[in-house]
């Protein structure tokens, strides 16, 4: 599948097309727009040097599961290569209601990653991550959250990627 468009990027979503391999043709502009994470990506993003930049990432939630996950791709199972993410903004907070274990994951490309990111570039990006404890304050919250710029928790293989002019701001 060739991605071309911003509206052609909704595709790397449909659970039709698992395991395919999608190449960018363009440099992407999402104009500023919010951009709902994909949950679980199984194929291969090929960017072939082209960008996906302008994007906003905003998620507010109470957390009723062990994590919250937060990024362009919320769980990486795949392979994401040859691409830069430019000027992307994440905003991502969640509240913790019980005294359980929680964990927030947040990276720009992928919150957590499973699989293989590789020679990904990213540019000026913006990431405020705050995982909020709403219980009994005098308890030690069981809390944990993992914020990076390009994943948040690596089970996989990340390697020839860098990463500059951003900030990245977790508690």
């Amino acid at each position: 599948c060739y991605i071309k468009t911003v509206t052609d990027l909704e595709q790397l979503r449909s659970p039709n097309k698992q395991n395919y391999i999608f190449k960018l043709t363009n440099n992407i502009d999402g104009k500023n727009m919010y951009w709902s994470p994909i949950s679980d990506f199984t194929g291969t993003l090929m960017g072939n040097g082209y960008s996906i930049s302008n994007l906003q990432i905003n998620s507010h939630s109470s957390l009723d599961s062990n994590s919250f996950n937060s990024g362009f791709i919320n769980k990486n199972n795949g392979i994401i290569k040859d691409i830069c993410f430019k000027n992307i903004t994440l905003d991502i907070s969640a509240t913790d209601y019980t005294d359980d274990f929680r964990q927030l994951n947040v990276g720009t490309v992928a919150a957590i990653n499973l699989g293989t990111i590789e020679d990904v570039h990213l540019e000026n990006i913006t990431i405020n991550s705050k995982l909020n404890h709403k219980k009994d304050q005098s308890k030690s919250p069981k809390q944990k959250n993992t914020t990076g710029g390009i994943i948040g928790t690596n089970q996989g293989s990340i390697s020839y990627c860098s990463i500059r002019n951003s900030t990245i701001s977790a508690s």
